[in-house]
């Protein structure tokens, strides 16, 4: 839903929008598993997102204006967050800060079937890869992206080096566009994602962004 395009196919996004879990979904693939950028494990057991933003441990609905809140409306972009860790600090500020960029901008990429520039410094070089390869069969088969992906997000774990975020992305609201004819996304339309920020030289940069067929 926010969505990174799945390397099995060009044209599968995960739009959840945006990104990458259901958009690969939206094309009716299923995951290759040759990604050899495998997620790391993640220790911690916290309890899945769900769309609606219930509060968890580490994670609750942040109140629109709320002192030091991050950015959750991006209508331009076409996605909504309901669900952010109240009023974060350090490194899940700065990770949650780039990883929302990174959102912004794939999603501007999947409604437009152009990759902005700034993708290159906000994701690897791999997933920048995937964006590009996807933006081209979107622009060779005239289709695009419209509609509001609500994305959940909860701190799975997070180092000054790595952090690791669970999502449930709900591409309910989201339509692939096919030669000027809407129509629903094919195959989940809720799934959860994982996503992987490093840190190198002061950068948080998406590393993994990875649908994992499983719905929310």
């Amino acid at each position: 839903m926010a969505a990174v395009p799945r390397r099995d196919r060009p044209g599968a996004v995960v739009v959840l929008l945006g990104a990458l879990a259901l958009g690969t979904a939206a094309c009716g693939s299923s995951s290759s598993g040759d990604d050899s950028q495998s997620a790391p494990t993640v220790t911690s057991s916290p309890a899945s997102p769900t769309a609606s933003g219930s509060p968890s441990a580490t994670g609750s609905a942040t109140p629109a204006g709320a002192a030091g809140a991050l950015r959750t409306s991006y209508p331009q972009a076409g996605f909504t967050v309901t669900s952010l860790p109240r009023r974060p600090r350090g490194a899940t500020r700065e990770a949650l800060k780039a990883y929302l960029r990174f959102e912004d901008v794939s999603h501007t990429s999947l409604r437009t079937a152009r990759v902005p520039a700034s993708l290159r410094t906000l994701a690897s070089p791999a997933l920048v890869k995937r964006y590009d390869t996807s933006a081209a069969y979107q622009r060779s088969h005239d289709i695009r992206y419209s509609g509001t992906t609500t994305i959940s997000v909860r701190v799975a774990k997070v180092s000054p080096q790595l952090a690791a975020l669970r999502l449930c992305l709900d591409g309910t609201a989201t339509r692939q566009v096919v030669k000027g004819v809407p129509k629903a996304l094919d195959g989940l339309q809720r799934e959860r994602a994982l996503v992987i920020l490093t840190n190198t030289g002061g950068r948080w940069v998406v590393t993994e962004y990875t649908g994992t067929g499983k719905t929310c």
